[in-house]
C-alpha cells in the first residue's frame, strides 16, 4: 500500500470516527440541532492534530459535514461549522505545539494549564464566530440565542478535556508511578470495580439520604484522584472520560445527582482538570525525586546524611568506594567508627553536638579533615561541606566529602618547593650583592658588561704604536692586568701561527681602505689552552684623512663554536638515525625530515617540509592524530604508540611513535619532536608467534584431556573391579583408589577447560572434588554437611594434585568414620593464602581421634598418603582433637606456582 492509499485511508477513518462519535453525541442530547452535551468530535480532531499534523484536517472537514449533513442541516451552516471547527483545531494546534511548546504526555502541571486554556479559548472562538455567523444567516433563533451559544461552548471545551486527553495519552505513552507488576492487574480490578459501584449509587440516587452529600457527585472524586495519582496521566485521562461518558448518559436519560445541565459540565471539567493536575503533580514530584536520586548516585563526591546521634542513615556509591564499605552493612551505626580516624573521634563527637544543637544551614565553605579507612587502616585527607536538614521531626546532617589526597601531595609539593625557592633567592640576593660590590670596583658599568659577555675592548694608536686593553680583554688572553703590558707585537705573537699571515695582511688592507672589517682568530694562551675570538674593528682618520687608530672589540666565541660542533653532530645522528625523526610545528606541520624518513614515507625533504602531519595517515586515523598533536601542544606526556602510516606509493605500513614537545627558554611549547619506528616487520612476526603459541596451548590442552581420559579408563576399570569384589576390605581400597585417581583425572579436566592452562581455580576444584566424594559415599546433604571456603586462589598442577588427594584422604577418613550410628555433622574445608603461606583446612565436628598421632609414623595409608604429599609440598601437617578433629597443612607458596586470582 503506497503513502496516498495510506492517506486516503486514513482521513476516511477520521471521518468516520467523527460521524460515529457526533451522530452518537447528537443522539444522545442535541442543543439547537447542531450542537450536543459533549462534541467529541472537536476533541478527536484536536488530538489527531497535535499527534500527526495539520495534513490530516481534510478527514476533520468531511467528517464535520457528513455529521451536520446527515442530521439535515442545511449546506450553509454546515460549510460555517465545517470552517470554524477547522479554524479551532487550526488554532489550537498553533498555540499549542508552536507557541507554548506543549507536549501531548500531559505529565507536566504547564502542560495541563497550558491545554486547559488553550481548549477554552479555542472553543469560545470557535462557537462564537459559527453563532454570529449563523446569526446574520438567519439561522439562529434569537430567543435560544445565549442559553444555545453557552451551552454549544460547554460542549467544545468539555470533549477537548475529557476525549483529548484520553488519546493524548493512550498514544503517547506517559511516565506512570512505579508500581509492581504483580499488583497492577489486582489495583486496576479494584479500581474499575469499585468506582463502577460508586458511579451506580451515585447516578441512580441509591445514597441513603442522610448520608452528607448523597445528593452530589462528590464521591466519585477520590476514584478519580485514585487513578491519576497510581496511573498518571494516562489513568487520569481515561477514568475521567469514563466517568463523564457514564454521567452525560445518565444524564440524558434523567438519571444522575444533577438538576441542570450546567452542573453537569461545571462537575465534569473541575473533576478533569483536577484529575490531570493531580497526576502531572505526582509525576513531577517523581522525577524531582529521581532527579535528586541520579545526583546522588553519580556524585564523584561521597555523601553521607546521619542522624542527630552520629548514626549512618544514607551514602552514596561514591561514599562506598572512598571508604570500602557497603552501605547494607553501616546502615545504623556510628559513623565515627567507619570513617573518623580514631585520634579524632571524640572531637568529632563534640562537632557533631555542637552542630546538631546550633542555628544549623548549609555551611558556605569546605574545610580540611583527616578520613579513615578502616579496611586498611590508612589516614588520607578530605575536603568537606555539610548541611542540616530537617526533615518532619527528625534532624538529619549530610556531609559531602571530597578525597584530596592529591591536592594534599600538590600542596606539600608546593610548600616544599617554596621553601627551596625561598632558598635560592636567598643565595641569588647574596650574589647579587657580591656582584654590586664588584661593580664598585670597577670604574665603568661598561667594563663589567663586557666581562660578562666576555667580550673585550682594544684601542691601537697608530702613531705612537701603544695598544690599550680592557680588563676583560685581560681575561680573555689570560693574562695579569697589573704584570703584563699588551703591545702590538704581543698581541700577534699570542694569535695562532696558522691565522697570524692572515690577521695581519687584512689588518693592512683595512688600514689602507679606511673601511670596518671582522675576522676570526685563534689564540694560545699562556697556560696553552686554544680560544676562539670573533673581532670586529675599524680605523679612525684625522682631519686630512690619514689612519691614526684602530679600535674595536673581541669576544671569546669557544664555547659558541664547540655548541655549533655540538649541534653539527647531532644534525649528522639525526641524519644518520634508521628511525625517521619529524619535527612539526605547534599548528602540526612538518617542520624538519630527516633521511630516514625520506626512506620510509617516500617523500624529499623538500616534498614533507610544509606538509600537515595529517596527511602521512590514512583518512580514517587523520582525526586521532589531530587529537594527538592537540595533546601534545598543550603539554601533555604521552606515552609510546602504534598508527598506521601511507607512503607517496599509497602502500600502508605500521609504525611506533615517540611524540614530546619542545618547550622554549619561557617555558613555552614551539613545537612538537616525533620519532617513527618502521614495526611492519614486527607486528608480522609477533603475529606468527601468537598464532605459534595458540597451536602449543591447543597442544596442551589436548594432552591435558587426553590424560584426563585415560585416568578416566583407569577409574572406570577400578569401578568395574569394584563391582565384581566380594571382600569388604578390598573394595574399600579399591574405592579409595579410584578417588584418588578421580581427583587427579579433576585437575587435569579443569587445566584443559580453563582459560589459563597452566593453572586451575582452587575453589571449584575443592567444591567439585567434595561434591563427588559426597555422591561416592552416598552421604545424605541433611547427615552431613560438607563446606568449602577458599580464597581467591589459582593452583598450578604441582600444587593441585596433591591438595587434591590430601583432602580426597581427609574428607574420605570424616565421611566414614567421624559420624558412625547416623550420626549428623558437618565438614570444612578451607584453603587459605596469608602472605607467603597457604593454609589448608579440614575439620569436622564428629567423635574425634581418641588418641594422639605422629603423622611420621602413622600406619593408616590415607594419613600417610597425607603425610608424605605434604612434605612434597615443603608444607607441616597438624592434628587437632577438640571439638572433633581438624587437620591443618601449612605449605609456602613461589611466585610462580601460586598467584591470587584477578
Amino acid at each position: 500500500m503506497n503513502a496516498r492509499v495510506k492517506y486516503a485511508f486514513g482521513n476516511l477513518a477520521i471521518a468516520l470516527c467523527y460521524f460515529v462519535t457526533g451522530t452518537l453525541g447528537l443522539s444522545l442530547h442535541a442543543i439547537g440541532g447542531i450542537a450536543t452535551l459533549l462534541w467529541a468530535p472537536s476533541a478527536i480532531g484536536l488530538a489527531v492534530v497535535l499527534l500527526y499534523g495539520l495534513k490530516w484536517i481534510p478527514g476533520i472537514a468531511l467528517g464535520t459535514f457528513v455529521v451536520l449533513a446527515s442530521r439535515g442541516v442545511p449546506v450553509t451552516p454546515s460549510l460555517v461549522i465545517v470552517i470554524s471547527d477547522l479554524a479551532e483545531v487550526w488554532l489550537g494546534s498553533i498555540l499549542l505545539i508552536r507557541v507554548l511548546h506543549f507536549r501531548p504526555e500531559l505529565d507536566r502541571v504547564r502542560d495541563v494549564i497550558v491545554f486547559v486554556v488553550v481548549a477554552f479559548v479555542i472553543s469560545l472562538l470557535s462557537v462564537t464566530a459559527t453563532s454570529v455567523t449563523l446569526f446574520e444567516l438567519g439561522r439562529f433563533d434569537a430567543t435560544r440565542a445565549a442559553d444555545v451559544w453557552a451551552r454549544w461552548v460547554w460542549s467544545h471545551f468539555s470533549g477537548d478535556l475529557i476525549i483529548a486527553p484520553a488519546i493524548l495519552t493512550c498514544v503517547r505513552r506517559s511516565r506512570a508511578p512505579r508500581v509492581k507488576a504483580s499488583r497492577v492487574s489486582l489495583e486496576v480490578v479494584t479500581l474499575i470495580v469499585t468506582s463502577m459501584i460508586v458511579v451506580l449509587l451515585v447516578l441512580g440516587r441509591w445514597l441513603p439520604p442522610w448520608l452528607p452529600g448523597a445528593q452530589a457527585p462528590y464521591y466519585l472524586l477520590p476514584f478519580l484522584l485514585w487513578a491519576g495519582i497510581r496511573f498518571g496521566p494516562r489513568g487520569a485521562a481515561i477514568a475521567s472520560l469514563g466517568a463523564s461518558v457514564i454521567a452525560i448518559i445518565a444524564q440524558s436519560f434523567g438519571l444522575g445527582p444533577f438538576q441542570r445541565l450546567f452542573e453537569l459540565q461545571s462537575f465534569i471539567a473541575i473533576a478533569t482538570i483536577s484529575t490531570l493536575m493531580l497526576s502531572a503533580l505526582t509525576i513531577e514530584r517523581l522525577r524531582a525525586v529521581e532527579r535528586k536520586g541520579a545526583i546522588q548516585m553519580t556524585a564523584l563526591d561521597a555523601i553521607i546524611t546521619i542522624n542527630k546521634l552520629g548514626h549512618v542513615v544514607e551514602l552514596n556509591p561514591a561514599a562506598e568506594r572512598m571508604f570500602e564499605i557497603r552501605e547494607r552493612e553501616v546502615l545504623g551505626k556510628d559513623l565515627a567508627a567507619l570513617i573518623v580516624p580514631p585520634r579524632l573521634r571524640d572531637a568529632y563527637h563534640r562537632g557533631v553536638r555542637k552542630y546538631v544543637s546550633g542555628p544549623g544551614g548549609t555551611s558556605d565553605q569546605r574545610y580540611r579533615a583527616w578520613a579513615w579507612r578502616a579496611r586498611d587502616n590508612t589516614e588520607f585527607p578530605v575536603e568537606i561541606a555539610i548541611t542540616r536538614v530537617p526533615v518532619e521531626s527528625e534532624v538529619l546532617v549530610t556531609g559531602f566529602i571530597r578525597d584530596v589526597t592529591a591536592e594534599h601531595r600538590a600542596e606539600t609539593a608546593w610548600r616544599d618547593a617554596n621553601a627551596q625557592l625561598e632558598r635560592k633567592v636567598a643565595a641569588r640576593t647574596a650574589d647579587l650583592v657580591a656582584a654590586n660590590l664588584e661593580l664598585e670596583r670597577h670604574d665603568s658599568l661598561m667594563r663589567e658588561a663586557e666581562k660578562l659577555a666576555h667580550l673585550g675592548s682594544f684601542d691601537f694608536d697608530l702613531t705612537t704604536k701603544k695598544l690599550k686593553w680592557s680588563d676583560e680583554l685581560f681575561e680573555i688572553y689570560g693574562r695579569d692586568v697589573n704584570t703584563f703590558q699588551p703591545s702590538y707585537w704581543s698581541f700577534l705573537e699570542a694569535v695562532h701561527p696558522d691565522d697570524r699571515m692572515l690577521l695581519q695582511s687584512r689588518i693592512e688592507r683595512a688600514t689602507a681602505t679606511k673601511k670596518p672589517f671582522g675576522f676570526e682568530e685563534r689564540i694560545i694562551r699562556p697556560d696553552g689552552s686554544l680560544r676562539i675570538l670573533q673581532t670586529q674593528a675599524r680605523i679612525f682618520v684625522d682631519d686630512k684623512g690619514l689612519p691614526i687608530r684602530l679600535a674595536g672589540c673581541c669576544q671569546d666565541i669557544t664555547e659558541r663554536k664547540q655548541a655549533d660542533a655540538v649541534r653539527s653532530r647531532l644534525v649528522q645522528l639525526v641524519e644518520s638515525s634508521a628511525d625517521a625523526m619529524i619535527s612539526l610545528s605547534p599548528a602540526g606541520h612538518v617542520e624538519t625530515w630527516n633521511a630516514a624518513a625520506s626512506k620510509m614515507f617516500g617523500y624529499s625533504a623538500q616534498e614533507a617540509i610544509g606538509k600537515p602531519c595529517t596527511e602521512l595517515v590514512p583518512t580514517t586515523f587523520r582525526s586521532d592524530v589531530r587529537a594527538l598533536v592537540e595533546a601534545v601542544r598543550k603539554g601533555e606526556r604521552l606515552p609510546p604508540y602504534e598508527v598506521q602510516y601511507v607512503r607517496k606509493d599509497g602502500s600502508l605500513f605500521e609504525a611506533s611513535v615517540t611524540a614530546s614537545a619542545v618547550y622554549d627558554e619561557c617555558g613555552q611549547v614551539v613545537g612538537i619532536s616525533k620519532v617513527l619506528r618502521d614495526v611492519t616487520d614486527k607486528k608480522r612476526v609477533e603475529t606468527q608467534i601468537r598464532e605459534s603459541l595458540d597451536e602449543k596451548e591447543v597442544l596442551l590442552r589436548e594432552i591435558h584431556h587426553r590424560v584426563k581420559n585415560n585416568l578416566q579408563v583407569v577409574s572406570s576399570l577400578l569401578s568395574i573391579q569394584v563391582s565384581q569384589e566380594h571382600g569388604e576390605a578390598a573394595r574399600k581400597g579399591l574405592i579409595e583408589s579410584q578417588n584418588r585417581i578421580q581427583s587427579m583425572a579433576l585437575v587435569h579436566q579443569l587445566l584443559y577447560q580453563s582459560t589459563d592452562i597452566s593453572k586451575i581455580d582452587a575453589d571449584e576444584y575443592l567444591t567439585q572434588l567434595t561434591k563427588r566424594l559426597v555422591e561416592t559415599y552416598n552421604v545424605a546433604p541433611e547427615r552431613i554437611g560438607v563446606h568449602v571456603y577458599s580464597s581467591p586462589l589459582m593452583l598450578d598442577i604441582d600444587r593441585a594434585i596433591p591438595c587434591g588427594l590430601i583432602v580426597n584422604e581427609l574428607v574420605t577418613n570424616a565421611l566414614t568414620h567421624a559420624f558412625p550410628d547416623e550420626r549428623r555433622g558437618q565438614v570444612w574445608v578451607a584453603l587459605e593464602q596469608h602472605a607467603n603461606l597457604v593454609t589448608l583446612t579440614v575439620a569436622d565436628d564428629g567423635i574425634g581421634i581418641a588418641e594422639p598421632i605422629d603423622f611420621a609414623r602413622v600406619e593408616t595409608f590415607g594419613l600417610r598418603i597425607a603425610y608424605t604429599l605434604s612434605k612434597q609440598l615443603d608444607g607441616t601437617i597438624s592434628l587437632l582433637r577438640s571439638h572433633g578433629t581438624t587437620v591443618r597443612l601449612e605449605f609456602p607458596v613461589a611466585a610462580h606456582q601460586l598467584d591470587q586470582a584477578a
